[in-house]
């Protein structure tokens, strides 16, 4: 039996070694399986693969990853967007999960003068960047999407959003 299995079952919960988990939970939250996601893919995507390899390198400004961050007990949430090569976080505060909303925000907090600081954003498949073309006319960048369920592929952001949390 393995540690977490052990941690986690019924008969060991009286010992409460939960609590020296990270996040302290009791009891480890159900996995979804690829049939129990609600949504389709996000339409006119560009995958990661097609990403210029420069950016890859971090060597030019201008480059970011993009992300949600959802809580519990309420329905706001926060994007935050992170540059590849300085590591810049910026948290924007977004009150529901719409796609609409979602664009909106993006699109206010780079408008006028900053729309030179950004060149391309890289986001997950989240169904609140469904209208990345809005925000990529309106901003003139592109926008690029990683592969389903590979949110490893813009590790920069997913740290920041762990530093963030903890």
């Amino acid at each position: 039996m393995c540690i977490y299995a052990y941690i986690y079952d019924e008969r060991a919960r009286d010992e409460r070694l939960y609590i020296h988990l990270r996040r302290k939970r009791r009891w480890r939250k159900p996995k979804l399986s690829r049939s129990q996601h609600r949504h389709g893919p996000i339409p006119n995507r560009i995958g990661i693969t097609e990403r210029p390899s420069i950016i890859a390198t971090r060597q030019t400004f201008g480059h970011w990853e993009g992300d949600l961050i959802l809580f519990n007990k309420t329905k706001t949430n926060l994007i935050t967007l992170r540059e590849r090569k300085s590591r810049l976080m910026l948290a924007i505060k977004n009150p529901s999960k719409q796609a609409k909303t979602t664009a909106d925000n993006i699109i206010d907090k780079f408008k006028g003068n900053k729309k030179s600081l950004l060149a391309t954003v890289t986001f997950d498949n989240g169904g609140e960047f469904a209208e990345h073309q809005r925000i990529a006319q309106a901003l003139n960048i592109d926008i690029f999407f990683c592969k389903p369920y590979a949110s490893y592929e813009k590790g920069t952001i997913e740290n920041g959003n762990r530093e963030l949390r903890y």
